[in-house]
């Protein structure tokens, strides 16, 4: 039996400045950079005009074994994103998704 522990589908109305509450009621943290979020047509953003790695945490749950499934659409060659699982801080802990987007030299 699976157990999901964080999830966010992002259907809800657009928004910019944020990404509001994810769809299992948990919130989003954005723990590291300066990119805008919003959300347009279900979708979670994250734009920035500079080079800059940004870390979107949601939730705090923790748990040994884990599966992810993550949908990412790069708007150029040159962006990247990770995501880290099982991840945990003095200050957070939760699975992290990262972007460091236009990173061109």
């Amino acid at each position: 039996m699976s157990t999901t522990f964080e999830q966010d589908t992002f259907i809800r109305s657009n928004v910019s400045g944020n990404w509001g509450t994810a769809s299992n009621g948990h919130t989003y943290t954005h723990a590291q950079g300066a990119g805008t979020l919003s959300i347009a047509s279900n979708e979670g953003v994250i734009k920035s005009s500079t080079a800059t790695y940004d870390r979107m945490i949601l939730g705090s749950s923790t748990s040994g074994t884990q599966e992810i499934l993550v949908r990412v659409a790069p708007n150029s060659k040159f962006d990247s994103f990770g995501v880290y699982l099982r991840y945990a801080s003095t200050s957070h802990a939760g699975y992290i998704m990262g972007y460091d987007g236009n990173t061109s030299t």
